[in-house]
C-alpha cells in the first residue's frame, strides 16, 4: 500500500483527483506524467482497497477525504518519509534484529538503520548529507502534518498553559520552537493567536533553516541551533518540542531536556512536548504504527505516560500535566522545573 501511495504521489495523482469532484480514468490521470495508464490503474485499484481513493465505476476513480488529505504537502511528506526512511530498512530488518538476539535497539550502535542498510552513519546524519535534499525536505514537511482534529492551541485553555495574552513583554520570548523544521507550527500559532504578546522563535539545524522562507513565516524568527548544545534563548515562557523526542533514545532525550532546563526560569518557564503518549490499553493504530517506524529508522520510540514521567524526572524536571487534545500529533505534556 505504501509503495502504491509513494508512486502515485510522485505522479501527482492525489492532487489531480482532489482538484475537483469529477471522476477520472487512468488515461486522464497519466497524461501529465506520461505514465502507462494500465500501470497506473493497477496501483489505483490497490489504493481503493485501502480507502485512499474511491472507485466511481469501471476504470473511474475519484477523491475521498483521505485522497484530499494525501494531496497536502504534509501528508505527501509523510508518505515519502515513511517509504524512503523505513523502506530502506525493512528488507534487512529481520536479519538485523536476529544479529542482536531480537533486542530492542537501544542506541545508534544497534540501530536497525545502520545494521540493515550497511551505512556507516545514523539516519539524521545521512538525511543531512548532500544529495539527500529531497528526503530531508519530505521529513521536514511531516512536521506540518495533522491527519485529523485540531491543534493543541486551538482547543486547550491557553491562559492556563501560557499565561495571559499580555503576560510576556513584546520583546521577550513567548515560545521557542526547538527543532521546529520550517516553522509551520509557529506560523499556525500566530495565525490563530495574533494578539498574543511575545516573540516566536524557530530553531533548527543550518541545512533546514537555509530552506526556510523567512519572509513567509514572519514574525516568527528563524535561527540556527543544535538542541544538543546549550540553549541560547534564556527565560522563554515555553520551550516547545513537537515530535522531536520520539526521534531519540532515552539518553539523548534526557540531554535535550537538560539543555532546556538550564535556560528555564523556575516557576515561570515550562517545556511543552506535543507528542504521542501510548495508551496502556487500547492504543490506537496510528501511534503504534509510528512507534514501529521510530524503532526501525531511529532506534527510538513512542512512550507510555509512565515512561515519559521517568525520563523527564531523570532530566531533573517534572511532568506537571498531560493535556488531552483533539490533535493527531498526540497529547501536550507540560513540564516544569523542580
Amino acid at each position: 500500500m505504501l509503495a502504491a501511495a509513494r508512486i502515485c504521489a510522485s505522479l501527482d495523482i492525489f492532487n489531480q483527483l482532489a482538484s475537483d469532484a469529477k471522476p477520472k480514468n487512468a488515461t486522464q490521470l497519466a497524461e501529465a506524467s506520461g505514465a502507462e495508464p494500465r500501470l497506473l490503474e493497477r496501483f489505483l485499484k490497490h489504493l481503493v482497497n485501502g480507502n485512499i481513493v474511491d472507485e466511481a465505476g469501471p476504470g473511474l476513480f475519484k477523491a475521498n477525504a483521505v485522497t484530499r488529505l494525501y494531496a497536502t504537502p504534509g501528508a505527501t511528506g509523510v508518505v515519502v518519509h515513511m517509504y524512503e526512511g523505513t523502506g530502506m530498512v525493512l528488507p534487512g530488518a529481520n536479519e538485523a534484529l536476529r544479529k542482536t538476539g531480537y533486542r530492542m535497539p537501544a542506541d545508534d550502535s544497534t540501530s536497525l538503520f545502520r545494521l540493515a542498510t550497511g551505512l556507516d552513519t545514523d539516519y539524521f546524519t545521512w538525511l543531512n548529507r548532500p544529495g539527500n535534499e529531497a528526503s530531508r525536505d519530505a521529513f521536514q514537511k511531516t512536521m506540518g502534518f495533522t491527519a485529523y482534529g485540531t491543534k493543541w492551541f486551538e482547543t486547550l485553555p491557553l491562559d492556563e498553559v501560557l499565561g495571559g495574552k499580555n503576560e510576556v513583554a513584546p520583546d521577550a520570548p513567548l515560545i521557542v520552537d526547538v527543532g521546529g523544521g520550517y516553522g509551520q507550527e509557529m506560523v499556525a500559532f500566530h495565525k490563530a493567536h495574533p494578539d498574543r504578546s511575545g516573540r516566536l522563535i524557530l530553531q533548527d539545524l543550518g541545512p533546514t533553516i537555509q530552506r526556510v522562507d523567512v519572509a513567509a513565516i514572519s514574525p516568527v524568527e528563524a535561527t540556527v541551533h543544535d538542541f544538543f548544545a546549550p540553549q541560547p534563548v534564556k527565560g522563554a515562557k515555553a520551550y516547545f518540542l513537537k515530535r522531536v523526542l520520539h526521534d531519540w533514545d532515552k539518553g539523548k532525550c534526557v540531554a535535550i531536556l537538560r539543555n532546556l532546563k538550564e535556560a528555564m526560569i523556575p516557576g515561570y518557564s515550562k517545556i511543552l512536548v506535543n507528542d504521542f503518549v501510548i495508551s496502556d490499553v487500547g492504543a490506537d493504530w496510528f501511534s503504534t504504527g509510528i512507534d514501529i517506524m521510530m524503532m526501525i529508522a531511529l532506534s527510538a520510540q513512542e512512550r507510555k505516560e509512565q515512561e515519559w514521567r521517568e525520563m523527564v524526572s531523570e532530566a531533573g524536571l517534572k511532568v506537571h500535566k498531560v493535556w488531552s487534545t483533539e490533535d493527531a500529533d498526540g497529547k501536550l505534556i507540560e513540564i516544569v522545573a523542580v
